[in-house]
Order: structure tokens, then C-alpha cells, then sequence
């Protein structure tokens, strides 16, 4: 993460380079279903590495703040 990303989010993530959708769910306070769902139209980066979804924290946490335009 850029070290000014640090700072706009909770403290238990910073040091995350990947965040799950277990972590999306927890952060949105969404459900399984809409959690999915909401990955699937995501405008953030997603990989699906090793048959698990795994979302860039960076990229996540600069749509988050509002820094994707």
C-alpha cells in the first residue's frame, strides 16, 4: 500500500496487500449473497487466484476514499 493509503483505513487492514470478501463483507456490512454480487460489478481490482477471490487492497481502499474517478 502507498504510504498515504495507510490512513484511510481501520487500523486492522494496513498492512493487508490482499483483502477477502470476508473482509468486504465486514467493511460494507453486507451479506454473502450481496457481497458476491457486489464483487462481481466491483471497480476495483480482483483477481481469482488459486480458485479463491482476492481483491487488491490498494485498489479497494482509493475506490473507498472516492480517489477513482
Amino acid at each position: 500500500m502507498r504510504e498515504h493509503d495507510m490512513f484511510r483505513c481501520p487500523e486492522k487492514y494496513q498492512n493487508q496487500l490482499f483483502l477477502t470478501p470476508a473482509d468486504i463483507k465486514e467493511i460494507m456490512g453486507l451479506g454473502n449473497n450481496l457481497t458476491y454480487t457486489f464483487l462481481k460489478k466491483a471497480e476495483f481490482r480482483t483477481e481469482k487466484i488459486g480458485g479463491k477471490l482476492l481483491i487488491f487492497a490498494n485498489s479497494f481502499w482509493d475506490w473507498y476514499n472516492g480517489e477513482v474517478s
